[in-house]
């Protein structure tokens, strides 16, 4: 949680470039562009697919710190126990 408060310019520019890279990727293959087509279709906003990555660059790093102090509490969040199994041998 402190890491996402205290993040650089630097390292938001990165983590930007490498989700607008990754979006642009899937859509390379034709079965991904159509779901994401039909979700944005779905919600409304077609065009959606078109304006991803512009969103994606827009992000500042002082949102991502305003959302990190907004949601990122330890009373807000579950943790989940993996646990070997008792194996009766």
């Amino acid at each position: 949680l402190e890491e996402v408060r205290q993040e650089s310019e630097e390292e938001l520019e990165r983590m930007k470039k490498k989700l607008s890279a990754s979006f642009i990727m899937q859509k390379a293959y034709l079965l991904n562009k159509a779901m994401a087509l039909a979700m944005y279709d779905s919600l409304g906003e077609v065009d959606l697919i078109n304006q991803t990555p512009a969103i994606y660059e827009a992000i500042t790093l002082d949102q991502v710190q305003g959302a990190a102090k907004k949601y990122f509490h330890k009373n807000n969040c579950s943790t989940l126990y993996y646990l070997p199994e008792n194996r009766a041998n």
